[in-house]
């Protein structure tokens, strides 16, 4: 069954890592546009996502046909900004990834198209997996409605500061098992949804040799 114009759209959020709150917002459109949509967008409200989001193919929202990305804009070399603070255990205040774009330096990373940005590692807590001086690509997840690929790595801003950790499940209802690579020096921990200010996915890492 082909997929309508709302489906594609919930798509093209998924791929870029946007919620629907703030996709709308930064389109102009109405809060609970999307989850409202019946039928095919107007045209004006078309023109107004392309114009938000340049690199979406109108052709395959609106028509389903070609890929959802135009050709110049997966060829693109992407600036991803290298945030001015380190992923740590208990060294920071609180942190919600909201730094301005032109306190970071930029940087080209082929690779990791799909990055946000990128975030530099401190401390021995992940050893051997990440290492202190390691540069991490990271995706950023939307908090509403948040979960986690259990196991996976993250880069999770607290209360207290960022910090780069595994996430497990926890047989405590609205808490998170937050674990290091290290664990003979680190041991797990339980961190409360409610002390979680932003959230980013681990796609890789830049390492010095």
């Amino acid at each position: 069954m082909e997929m309508t114009v709302k489906e594609r759209l919930i798509e093209f959020m998924k791929f870029k890592g946007l919620s629907q709150g703030k996709f709308e917002k930064t389109v102009g459109l109405s809060n609970g546009y999307i989850n409202q949509l019946r039928h095919s967008p107007s045209l004006s409200k078309i023109q107004m996502i392309i114009s938000a989001y340049p690199e979406l193919n109108p052709d395959w929202l609106t028509h389903g046909t070609g890929e959802m990305l135009k050709a110049a804009s997966k060829s693109a070399n992407k600036e991803l900004p290298l945030l001015p603070l380190d992923a740590m255990a208990g060294a920071l205040s609180g942190v919600d990834f909201q730094i301005k774009d032109y306190e970071c330096e930029h940087y080209v990373i082929p690779d990791f198209k799909e990055a946000d940005f990128l975030i530099s590692v401190a401390g021995d807590s992940m050893n051997p997996t990440f290492m202190s001086g390691d540069v991490l690509a990271v995706r950023k997840v939307p908090m509403g409605g948040i979960w986690f690929e259990w196991g996976r790595a993250y880069v999770i801003a607290t209360r207290q500061g960022c910090i780069v950790k595994r996430i497990l499940p926890s047989d405590k209802e609205g808490y998170v098992r937050i674990v290091s690579d290290n664990k003979d020096n680190y041991p797990p921990f339980l961190l409360p949804h409610e002390e979680i200010n932003g959230v980013a996915v681990v796609l890789g890492i830049i390492r010095r040799l």
